[in-house]
């Protein structure tokens, strides 16, 4: 919050959340990014002789889609492979051909792996077996994250424009809160006021916002959330007691 105007008779004080704002159009653009990552893959074989056919490897999604065809014959099998992901891992199944190795799909357990490659190697160990079709859709999974992230994002883009007047002449304090969704202002007299107070949280890391008492006991936060900048809430605080001449 910052000194607009201030003088014997008026003080201007605003707030524009530019770092919110920023914050927030980048969550909710990583937020529609992951959304639109999910996929679906699809492994299909099909087998006309005990070593004769091919596997096809499609993967599909909103941003790509691609496909691959593995034949029978360098289809060596299929094996889990740990990603580590730091505090977690994922687990990720790999079809092996004579030549390379062919990434499958992601598992959050060993055992969703170890299921896929199971399926695939026993298939390959039995030439009775004409087809074998192992999917994997992570659409609704990615959609899930993807839309948390994008809701923070776009509740983070919400925060508001806010400015406070007070007025000795008019005897008045107008809070004005401007946003997406309209324009909130509050009107107090100023002899209303009893003191100016920095709020502290420790739900967020230690966070502060500038909170007005009034005379009947009530709390007027200037802004609904809390943030950093201990020292710079101080200095408004301080401002506004000076201005009113609070004295505690």
């Amino acid at each position: 919050m910052k000194i607009v105007q201030k003088t014997s008779n008026l003080l201007i004080l605003r707030l524009r959340p530019v770092s919110l704002w920023i914050f927030g159009a980048v969550f909710a653009s990583a937020g529609l990014f992951i959304t639109f990552t999910g996929k679906t893959t699809i492994l299909t074989c099909n087998r006309t002789e005990s070593t004769f056919g091919s596997c096809k490897l499609i993967e599909s999604g909103v941003l790509s889609s691609q496909a691959e065809v593995i034949p029978l014959n360098i289809l060596q099998g299929a094996k889990v492979k740990e990603l580590d992901g730091g505090d977690s891992s994922t687990y990720q199944v790999i079809i092996l051909t004579r030549n390379s190795e062919v990434p499958f799909a992601s598992y959050s357990s060993s055992d969703e792996g170890q299921a896929i490659v199971s399926h695939i190697n026993q298939f390959l160990k039995t030439p009775e077996e004409t087809s074998l079709t192992q999917q994997k859709d992570d659409r609704l999974q990615m959609l899930l994250i993807g839309g948390s992230v994008f809701t923070c994002g776009l509740v983070t883009l919400m925060a508001r424009l806010v400015t406070c007047v007070f007025d000795k002449t008019l005897n008045t304090l107008i809070v004005k809160r401007q946003g997406f969704l309209g324009t909130e202002i509050i009107e107090y007299r100023l002899s209303e006021i009893k003191d100016v107070l920095v709020e502290e949280t420790d739900s967020e890391g230690r966070t502060y916002r500038i909170s007005i008492m009034l005379v009947s006991g009530d709390r007027l936060p200037l802004t609904s959330y809390y943030s950093s900048g201990k020292e710079n809430k101080q200095k408004i605080a301080s401002c506004i007691k000076s201005f009113l001449n609070i004295n505690n």
